[in-house]
């Protein structure tokens, strides 16, 4: 906030002091009532002082008082009015004694603060709700005392007295494009703005941006004068680019609409519209990871308990059904704000859950690939929670620092903003990675309605199906309950039309010095995937399994000398594909490749080269048998990334393959290469997509892709 526009609102609150002796008493306690109750402490605090002053306020609004200087963070003066109140006849009221309790933990005196609440218990008035609360307290008031034993070097600066003001800044948010800028919400009063005494009057937010510069912050103003309204306007989060705002907008907290726009100054190119993520309620909100994977707090029936955390992915052009994230994160208090790391695995949110040190403290918990589960959240400590509340974490680009929000006492006033600054980077903030929580098996059957062609006659609509992908971490994680519920979702897609087949694909990483010794490994583990589906009653001669092991990549597992984790965790996955083998059933499908999405600097294009060779039609050269896959590794030489292993349903045997080839002649002179070099068994074999076709139904499909009447009538 400007120098100018803090010296309007001290004058504001000068005039509002100077006309209090011309004012009757109950209009100025109706004035200063109004500001309490819709949240205006900074205006109501001054009439109080006021007529306490003059000994014309009971105990009540003394009461009144207290709180409001405790909210415009004059803790001392709170303390010391709560405290002779409660030497009165007052002294069993219970807002009372809980307010000193709060006071007491603001300070950071969370001893004191549990002695107090203790107190509170023995009151008769309480209620059991009540005693329930306080009980909370008590218990986050134990969680501060371990706390405040374990202060790490973490330094903690406000924003300053340029950005924060006596009112509320909150979710800070930096430029995607613009390192030295950010954005942020504040419900701040312009100057010249009449008072509102409404108790039912809601001070609106609007957007706001600032940039640092030379150490000094400047151009504080609007977001966007145009998406600024006489209601609630919120900035949530960007896309990618940093070209399209998400905000929400509205009159009241309980009519707020979720918008975008292009975040373009220019009027004539702005485009706004409603976002497209329609389960979200008034009071959500949200964080997105990609521009096609967002998380959300909100309060929903089959959660555990207030806020709950919940994630959505867009695929297909629509987002899925939202879906709780679980126990381990979300409990019977409220968890808000959440903030995913790039490396897509360690979350930061806020929870007024006990573990606090009281009301809403910033937590972290790290997601396992191996057992497929989230850590216990543990809080992140003093300087950066404290006895009050820490909401909109936000990690800064540089990986040594964060923004949140505080209404810590010590503060300007209400919520303001705060960076953290950390003695060492925070090494999952390197590079994104795709979410391993989020690789859940998600079913493309759509239903088959009848429709009519140009000519009348009715036909059936194709079915649409999409590949799936399953991450693991080792072979004995793959018996796991949180795999085979992904792999009880592919059979549930499968055993619904007896027409399909399934392919089952297994990658790895580099996890052995041998590449031959990798792909045994994956095939072994496709065998142990199919083991599982035949034991659900799927027919094996349904299941074709195939195994690459480390040949295809999708992600680089080194980078810049040093292992990349996160590109060695999205290389070890199943992808499970459906295929027909005749041409007239195959129309009746589309079958479409959900391809995992890699951040670009980590994306490997082997994976890429390799779906590339595999055309609508493609021949690949068998090159060697065998009824062990151990014997195939002496046959692959330094050019392994070309092969893999497929076994054979009919023959049992596993097969030694390249990568395919456009053209049959292109197919056969490769042949002819891998004869002269020991292969002397070579075929050539055709494939539709990635599976091999029928010898019974070539003709059938020669009709589609001509090439394969030199594959029919071939000469080897």
């Amino acid at each position: 906030m400007s120098r100018s526009i803090r010296t309007v609102l001290h004058l504001l609150g000068f005039l509002v002091f100077s006309n209090v002796f011309g004012q009757t008493n109950d209009f100025l306690l109706k004035q200063a009532d109004g500001y309490f109750k819709n949240g205006q402490y900074f205006k109501a605090v001054l009439i109080y002082q006021q007529l306490h002053k003059s000994g014309t306020l009971s105990p009540e609004l003394i009461l009144r008082r207290s709180i409001c200087e405790y909210e415009t963070n004059h803790i001392d003066t709170a303390e010391s009015i709560v405290k002779e109140l409660i030497k009165t006849k007052y002294a069993q009221n219970v807002s009372a004694l809980y307010l000193l309790g709060k006071i007491y933990m603001s300070s950071g005196r969370f001893d004191e603060a549990a002695l107090q609440f203790k107190k509170l218990l023995n009151v008769n008035m309480v209620t059991p709700a009540l005693k329930s609360k306080v009980i909370d307290e008590i218990k986050r008031c134990g969680s501060a005392v371990k706390l405040a034993q374990q202060v790490d070097q973490t330094l903690v600066e406000s924003a300053g007295a340029e950005v924060n003001t006596i009112w509320d800044e909150i979710n800070p948010v930096q430029s995607i494009n613009i390192d030295t800028r950010f954005y942020f919400n504040s419900n701040r009063e312009s100057a010249g703005i009449e008072g509102n005494t409404n108790p039912e009057y809601e001070l609106p937010y609007d957007m706001y941006g600032c940039s640092l510069i030379n150490a000094e912050w400047s151009d504080i103003g609007p977001l966007n004068v145009d998406l600024n309204t006489k209601g609630h306007d919120l900035l949530l989060d960007f896309d990618e680019r940093g070209q399209v705002v998400y905000f929400k907008t509205g009159e009241k907290w309980s009519d707020l609409v979720f918008l975008t726009d292009t975040f373009v100054q220019n009027n004539s190119v702005n485009k706004l519209g409603a976002l497209d993520l329609g389960f979200l309620h008034p009071a959500d909100d949200i964080f997105f990871f990609t521009d096609s994977i967002v998380l959300f707090s909100s309060v929903r029936t089959e959660g555990f308990g207030g806020f709950d955390i919940y994630y959505s992915r867009k695929q297909n052009g629509q987002w899925s059904t939202p879906k709780n994230i679980g126990p381990s994160i979300n409990t019977p208090y409220d968890e808000i704000n959440p903030f995913l790391v790039f490396d897509g695995r360690t979350l930061i949110f806020s929870s007024n859950n006990t573990e606090s040190m009281g009301g809403f403290d910033l937590f972290t918990s790290k997601y396992d690939d191996k057992s497929m589960a989230w850590a216990t959240p543990s809080n992140l400590g003093m300087p950066v929670n404290s006895g009050d509340d820490e909401k909109y974490f936000r990690l800064d680009k540089s990986r040594l620092s964060a923004m949140f929000s505080s209404n810590r006492k010590s503060g300007k006033g209400g919520y303001d903003i705060y960076f953290a600054y950390f003695r060492q980077a925070w090494s999952p903030q390197v590079e994104r990675s795709n979410p391993m929580f989020f690789a859940d098996v998600r079913s493309f059957v759509l239903n088959r309605p009848l429709h009519k062609d140009p000519s009348g006659s009715e036909v059936l609509q194709k079915i649409n199906l999409a590949n799936q992908t399953v991450y693991y971490e080792s072979t004995d994680q793959l018996s796991l309950p949180a795999i085979t519920r992904q792999f009880d979702q592919v059979i549930e897609v499968f055993a619904s039309d007896p027409r399909l087949n399934l392919t089952i694909e297994v990658f790895s990483d580099q996890e052995t010095k041998s590449p031959g010794q990798d792909l045994v490994y994956s095939i072994k583990r496709a065998e142990a995937v199919k083991t599982y589906f035949v034991s659900r009653g799927i027919k094996p001669s349904r299941i074709v399994i195939k195994g690459y092991g480390s040949n295809f990549p999708i992600a680089l597992e080194t980078i810049n000398g040093k292992i990349n984790q996160s590109g060695k965790s999205l290389n070890k996955r199943i992808e499970f594909s459906f295929f027909v083998t005749d041409p007239v059933t195959n129309n009746l499908f589309e079958f479409g490749r959900d391809t995992p999405k890699v951040n670009s600097i980590m994306s490997s294009e082997a994976y890429a080269i390799f779906r590339m060779s595999e055309h609508e039609l493609n021949y690949k050269i068998l090159l060697i048998s065998s009824s062990n896959p151990a014997n195939l590794e002496n046959y692959i030489n330094d050019e392994h990334q070309l092969f893999f292993i497929e076994k054979n349903n009919s023959t049992g045997k596993y097969e030694l393959l390249t990568t395919g080839y456009a053209l049959y002649s292109a197919a056969y002179k490769e042949k002819k290469i891998r004869m002269t070099q020991g292969y002397e068994d070579a075929t050539v074999l055709a494939y539709h997509d990635n599976n091999r076709m029928a010898t019974n139904l070539l003709a059938q499909w020669s009709a589609r892709y001509p090439d394969l009447v030199n594959y029919i009538y071939r000469s080897e």
